[in-house]
């Protein structure tokens, strides 16, 4: 499956995706790889469009955690939490840019992990502390949530 430029398209439940650009062509089939199952494809063809690519900013770092949710999925937790630890936390950390990806990758790491590990979860609920009375939005909301459960 190619990856196809289009401005707008949801997720299995229905929820808005980034579609902009060929980043956003990218996520669309992330999402249909990861909707229907298809981990190996998702992971091929996301690993294929990462290959060589550099980037920053929230589309980045979400589709760094498309490529984790793969690895996970595949049985790769050490791809993935180093993956979430380069790509992921550091924008968690200096940047309001993972507010969803950072928490929702550590409680899957957490919940995947095979043997027991400290995981970054202070970081994370900093960030989600610094943005509780400025998110209006019941998603980040959630998981700013999750980012204190995990931390506690």
């Amino acid at each position: 499956m190619q990856a196809t430029q289009t401005q707008t398209s949801q997720d299995a439940s229905g929820y808005a995706v980034f579609a902009a650009g060929d980043s956003g062509a990218m996520h669309v089939t992330a999402h249909e790889m990861l909707d229907s199952g298809k981990f190996e494809d998702g992971h091929r063809q996301l690993g294929a469009w990462l290959h060589g690519r550099t980037g920053e900013g929230s589309d980045w770092v979400h589709l760094q955690w498309h490529m984790a949710v793969f690895e996970l999925a595949l049985g790769y937790w050490d791809e993935a939490h180093e993956r979430f630890l380069e790509h992921i936390l550091p924008a968690a950390i200096h940047t309001d840019e993972a507010l969803t990806d950072a928490p929702a990758m550590l409680w899957r790491l957490s919940l995947a992990a095979p043997r027991p590990v400290k995981l970054p979860w202070e970081p994370v609920s900093e960030t989600a502390l610094r943005n509780i009375d400025d998110v209006s939005d019941p998603y980040i909301e959630v998981h700013g949530l999750l980012a204190l459960a995990g931390a506690r």
